[in-house]
């Protein structure tokens, strides 16, 4: 895996297109199709819901 600076850190805030105010709440890397990936985890302020990104 190519290493890529990190654009958020765990506990920043941001703007979810059509479902608002997240948090990110950890970093985790994941095996998809034989490739390593990084994805952030948020939380949304409004529902609790987790969304992977």
């Amino acid at each position: 895996m190519q290493a890529r600076k990190q654009q958020f850190k765990v506990g920043d805030k941001a703007v979810y297109p059509a479902k608002g105010v997240a948090e990110v709440v950890s970093i985790e890397e994941k095996d998809i199709a034989g490739n390593r990936l990084q994805f952030y985890v948020l939380r949304l302020l409004d529902t609790e819901h987790k969304i992977m990104v």
